[in-house]
């Protein structure tokens, strides 16, 4: 006879496929974005660019590296509202790369830190092709203290204006000649 927490596993899968349908809400497609045929398909622009058949969040369209991210705060255009400061600096790559610096000092609890995390990092696999126009970015997201009480929709506004921002940024800026990521 099976124990008593057998349920648990699903209760727990459920949860978590909720959560992430509650972020992915936050989201409207915007037909101007979707430039080529090719994004039409539902696979996010990193997936196509990199030929990688999941929703997953690789490795490759992370900040992974303490270099990478000083990197970025050495020299970044940045972008800033009451939600969140954006800093994103251009990098030798065909793709975007994102890093999460999500501060206990500004959201308390674990589960804000979490749910903004997902709105984070699916607002940036949608908008993978805005900041991929000219060239790779580096980005790295810092959330406001105010973003902990703020619904999905408003966090995703806010994100996407900021996407929109360092993309034009990063058009006017020339190219750097960034350290060999260690």
């Amino acid at each position: 006879m099976a124990s008593g927490h057998a349920w648990q596993p699903a209760v727990a899968a459920l949860s978590s496929m909720r959560a992430a349908a509650r972020a992915a809400s936050a989201f409207q497609p915007d037909p101007a974005a979707l430039k080529p045929a090719a994004l039409c398909s539902a696979r996010p622009y990193y997936a196509i660019l990199l030929g990688v058949n999941d929703m997953k969040f690789p490795r490759k369209v992370r900040l992974t590296r303490q270099t990478q991210f000083r990197d970025v705060f050495a020299k970044a255009s940045v972008s800033r509202d009451r939600c969140f400061r954006v800093l994103g600096r251009s990098n030798q790559l065909d793709h975007s790369r994102l890093g999460l610096a999500v501060s206990k000092r500004n959201c308390r609890l674990a589960s804000d830190r979490n749910r903004i995390k997902r709105v984070i990092r699916e607002s940036f696999r949608h908008h993978q092709a805005v900041l991929s126009e000219k060239g790779g970015l580096d980005v790295v997201v810092l959330p406001a203290a105010a973003s902990a009480t703020m619904c999905n929709r408003e966090l995703a506004a806010s994100l996407a204006a900021h996407w929109e921002n360092l993309s034009a940024k990063s058009r006017h800026q020339p190219e750097h000649k960034s350290r060999k990521d260690r």
